[in-house]
Order: C-alpha cells, then sequence, then structure tokens
C-alpha cells in the first residue's frame, strides 16, 4: 500500500465500490480498505433494489444470473390476516447479494481503484481539525494512508464517523431504537413451490417474511426493534418455521444477524475532509432497511462533490455541501416522509394497525417513497373514512399524514450553500417537526 492517495475508503460495500469507481475513471488514486476477505464479500442472500438506478450511476444492469424471484407477499397485520397482497413491480430486482458485490468490485478495479482485503480502518488521521487520512491495520502489521479526502462507507461499523473528536450534523454512535436487529436464513422448500410467502407486519415491532419465490429456496427473514425487550430474532424464526411449514431443517445460505440503521439520514454527510456514505450515513429506506440503491445515488453524487472540492485545492465542509444538497433532493426528501410514517407505525396500537390494513387505506409498494403526497392520499380516502369511528385514532393518522407532507417539504429548504448558522436553523427545524409525531402513549 502506497503511503498517500487521493482518496482512502473505509468499507467495500456497495457505496464503497460505486464511489471508488467514479473516483478512479476520473483518474483519481483510491484506496479501498475492507476488513473482510474478497471472497467474503457480500450478504449471503439477495435484496430489492431500483433497476433505474444503474443507469442513474451508469453500471451495466444486472446480468440474469444476478436476478433471483420477486418478492410477492400475501400481507399479515399483527392480529389477524388482512388479505393485502404485496406484489413486487417490475421496476425493481432482487439481485443475489455476493454476485453483485463480486461484480461492483471487479468495475472499480477496472476503473483503476486499489483494494485492500483483510484490512482494517481503525481511525481517521487528524491533522489541523481535518481528516488527513486513515489509520489502517493488517494482521500485525498498521500504518498510515494519507488521502486529501477520507470516506466512511464501513455500514454500521462507522470505522471513522465514531472516532472522529467532534461531528458537524451527525451522530458519532446510533442507540438501540434508532437501529433494527435481522437475522435471515435460506433453507430448502419442501412444498415444491406450493407454500406461500408471508410478510408479516407488527409482531414483536419489526417485520417477519417468508418468501419462496425462488425456486428451491425459502427465505426466511425476522427484523425487530433493536430495543425490543423480548427480542430474539432466533426465537422468533423458529416460531415462524413452525407455523408455515415445509421448510427444510438446512440452513443453505445466510444464517448471521445484522444490525441496520432504521432512523432519518443525518442532517448532513460531511465533515472536513471527510464524507460519509450509505448505512454509515443511516441512509437505508426506513420502512424496509434496504439500503443498495440509495447507497449508490448516494456515492454517485459524493464522488461529484469530492471531484470538485479536489480540483479547487479544498476539502472543507463548504467544498463538499453540494453532496447534502443533491442526496437530500434526490432521495431523502422522499425517505424522511417514510421515517415520519414508520415512527408513528412503531407507537401505535396493534389494534388500529389491524384497523389501518383492513380499511384498504394500506397498501405495500415497493416504490412507496414515490406515492405518499396529497394525491396518493386523496386516492385512498374511502379506506380513511372507515377509520372515523375511532376518533382519536383518526386524528393521530391524519396528523401524521400530514407531517410526513410538510417534514418532506422542509427538505426543499435546505441550506444551498454551507453557512452554520442557516444548517442550524434547519437541523432545529426538523427535529421540532419530528417532535410532533403523534406517538401513542396508550
Amino acid at each position: 500500500m502506497k503511503k498517500e492517495y487521493d482518496v482512502v475508503i473505509a468499507g467495500a460495500g456497495v457505496a464503497g465500490c460505486v464511489l471508488a469507481r467514479d473516483l478512479a475513471r476520473l483518474n483519481y488514486s483510491v484506496a479501498v480498505l475492507e476488513k473482510s476477505k474478497r471472497e467474503d464479500m457480500g450478504h449471503d442472500w439477495w435484496d430489492t433494489v431500483e433497476l433505474r438506478v444503474f443507469e442513474e450511476v451508469d453500471i451495466p444492469p444486472p446480468p440474469p444470473e444476478e436476478i433471483k424471484g420477486s418478492f410477492n407477499f400475501l400481507l399479515f397485520s399483527p392480529l389477524s390476516c388482512a388479505e393485502i397482497m404485496a406484489s413486487q413491480p417490475p421496476t425493481h430486482l432482487n439481485l443475489d447479494r455476493k454476485s453483485l458485490a463480486k461484480r461492483l468490485i471487479a468495475v472499480a478495479e477496472s476503473a483503476g481503484a486499489e483494494f485492500y482485503f483483510e484490512t482494517s480502518a481503525r481511525a481517521p488521521i487528524m491533522k489541523d481539525g481535518a481528516v488527513a487520512g486513515v489509520r489502517w491495520e493488517r494482521g500485525g502489521e498498521s500504518g498510515e494512508a494519507l488521502a486529501k479526502i477520507s470516506a466512511d462507507a464501513s455500514g454500521m461499523n462507522a470505522a471513522l464517523r465514531e472516532k472522529m473528536p467532534e461531528t458537524h450534523g451527525f451522530k458519532k454512535s446510533l442507540s438501540k431504537n434508532e437501529t433494527i436487529l435481522g437475522y435471515r436464513e435460506i433453507r430448502e422448500d419442501l412444498t415444491g413451490g406450493k407454500g406461500r410467502s408471508i410478510l408479516i407486519l407488527g409482531k414483536y415491532d419489526g417485520v417477519q417474511w417468508v418468501s419462496r419465490d425462488t425456486p428451491g429456496f425459502v427465505d426466511i427473514n425476522v427484523c425487530i426493534l433493536a430495543s425490543c425487550p423480548d427480542g430474539d430474532p432466533r426465537k422468533i424464526l423458529k416460531e415462524v418455521i413452525e407455523q408455515e411449514g415445509g421448510i427444510g431443517d438446512k440452513v443453505v445460505r445466510g444464517g448471521k444477524a445484522a444490525r441496520i440503521p432504521l432512523r432519518n439520514a443525518f442532517d448532513s454527510f460531511v465533515a472536513p475532509g471527510l464524507v460519509l456514505v450509505g448505512d454509515c450515513a443511516s441512509m437505508p429506506n426506513p420502512l424496509n432497511g434496504s439500503g443498495i440503491s440509495s447507497s449508490m445515488r448516494a456515492a454517485h453524487f459524493a464522488a461529484e462533490a469530492i471531484h470538485s472540492a479536489i480540483r479547487a485545492n479544498r476539502n472543507d465542509v463548504a467544498a463538499l455541501w453540494q453532496y447534502n444538497v443533491d442526496y437530500k433532493a434526490a432521495q431523502d426528501s422522499k425517505f424522511v416522509r417514510m421515517y415520519v410514517i414508520q415512527k408513528y407505525i412503531f407507537a401505535e396500537d396493534r389494534f388500529y394497525l389491524d384497523c389501518i390494513m383492513k380499511s384498504g387505506a394500506f397498501d405495500i409498494d415497493w416504490d412507496m417513497e414515490n406515492k405518499l403526497g396529497p394525491k396518493d392520499n386523496l386516492r385512498k380516502l374511502p379506506g380513511f373514512l372507515k377509520l372515523v369511528r375511532y376518533p382519536a385514532f383518526f386524528l393521530r393518522l391524519l396528523k401524521t399524514l400530514y407531517l410526513s407532507e410538510i417534514v418532506g417539504r422542509h427538505f426543499n429548504k435546505y441550506p444551498k450553500e454551507y453557512d452554520p448558522q442557516t444548517f442550524e436553523k434547519w437541523s432545529a427545524k426538523l427535529e421540532s417537526l419530528i417532535l410532533r409525531i403523534p406517538l401513542n402513549k396508550g
């Protein structure tokens, strides 16, 4: 490893690879530090991604062998079956994460990025209040990789973010109630494809699913709030398997637990000499935890901002600020609307969640982030009106939908240029709006 690069990236996941590819093909020297082995990269299951994002970031669409079966669930409410079919549209694909990881690494290496596997990013190197590179460790060896700008794309590990001496609109670490704990296994399907696929929403403060849409396999996922006092994902998974039946005993893929951020994205993703990308910046979809599409978009925007900053021979917050502006407008203004709804749902009485699902005012849509406007809610008016019989609950629901729209509009006022006072006021206003979400106290 050289001692100095234009950019050093901690993490070779989706965000790290897209960022490395973008910068390397602009002829910057890029080092990617990854603690895992090359052959271990990528989750050992499949996840959903928007097909259009590949065109947005100029990466070839997935080859057929990377694509798995779609998710098509019968949706259950916490108390009863709501008889809602949640079908994945053709705009979204389920991709084998192992294959995707291998392909993105190859794309970045072809562009000229250098990857160093089994090499952990230990801490940022600080110089005059700015990040000047990354301290790394590999086996018994350690060293420093200096950089004009560094990036933390290390996911929940947040290798650099958590070691920052001060923050700039982001947190050092997340609390348990800001994360979800997931456990996933893929087993053999013993029903010959005749078993059902179900999604249970709201039980154990989370989501559980059984998907049989990839022939021969049963994909079982259990997600619960990390703060859930009775939360044991493996125990819940066992309950689901016993309930559904037709599932083999052997785990053929997966079998791992992971924590996922389930809060709104940070108010800012930049500090002097540093950018945060992907799960490290709390960028997953706040309703389902999916982060592939948002991470790819974020990496693309981050690369453009880094390119402009280096050309200007700068690494200050103002020079990197455009990354915040672009991501907030393109993605976060949609996700924050969903975050408001998520906060409300997690606090609402399960009886009323059951009522929402039965009313026809609720559906599951993989493109939900683009269907939360007033016109979409008006279309569901007949279902909403069925809920008037529960006045207090009905008012909480209406207030949540109203706040969701107001918070989304607040993102249109995100500071287009960095000014500490303006940014502080914007952040304070966002916090005050979030605090107005009508959480049911019982």
